[in-house]
């Protein structure tokens, strides 16, 4: 079903194409420079003067950003939107962590057409070093998509493989909890079609 697939190349009725709304384009590039700068200063923190790491026992996150579909339309140019994630699990061991992530991605192509993507994967997050709160991201699962018109009272859904690979960093505000900026791609093949997505996101985890 190539419906959910061509929506970004969608003409209006009167011929031109549906062009990214200014205002979402720069929220997204502030949302990105924002994680940058989280990043940055988690790297800049000694690690003495952060609370330590606890990672043990039951885990959980959630957050919002935006990002991009990088599988470029008929204009030649990536199309931004809104994003978030949640996920879940256990603790293996102090540099590995391991869970069920849901990450999506969505954009209003016009007034009565919303498009959105996402992946469900079992995911495992590790920590290269004890004593700082970067990791990287590895999940397997299902993505999904999503076509809604007319006001949600019609959908088209498609699903197929989907890959989650990114990067993180804890930054601790106590010992339970943590503010944790999240840089995803999302790998979604549907239907012997291939999709990448690119998300920045602003989290927050506990414990």
């Amino acid at each position: 079903m190539a419906l959910i697939h061509d929506c970004p190349d969608r003409p209006r009725a009167g011929g031109g194409h549906t062009a990214s709304r200014p205002a979402l384009g720069w929220l997204t590039l502030a949302a990105s420079l924002f994680l940058l700068a989280a990043f940055a200063l988690g790297a800049a923190t000694p690690a003495q003067a952060q609370e330590p790491h606890r990672r043990q026992g039951v885990w959980f996150s959630l957050g919002l950003g935006g990002g991009w579909n990088l599988t470029k339309n008929i204009d030649d140019k990536a199309a931004a939107g809104f994003g978030g994630y949640i996920r879940a699990g256990g603790t293996l061991g102090p540099q590995l962590l391991v869970g069920g992530e849901a990450e999506w991605w969505g954009r209003e192509e016009t007034s009565d057409i919303f498009l959105s993507r996402g992946n469900v994967t079992l995911t495992g997050l590790y920590f290269p070093k004890l004593d700082m709160g970067f990791f990287a991201k590895l999940g397997v699962g299902v993505a999904g998509a999503e076509l809604i018109t007319a006001g949600g009272s019609q959908s088209t859904w498609e699903t197929g493989l989907g890959v989650t690979f990114g990067v993180g960093w804890d930054i601790p505000l106590g010992r339970t909890v943590s503010i944790t900026p999240n840089a995803d791609f999302l790998f979604q093949e549907l239907f012997g079609t291939s999709n990448t997505l690119l998300i920045f996101t602003l989290g927050v985890t506990f414990p």
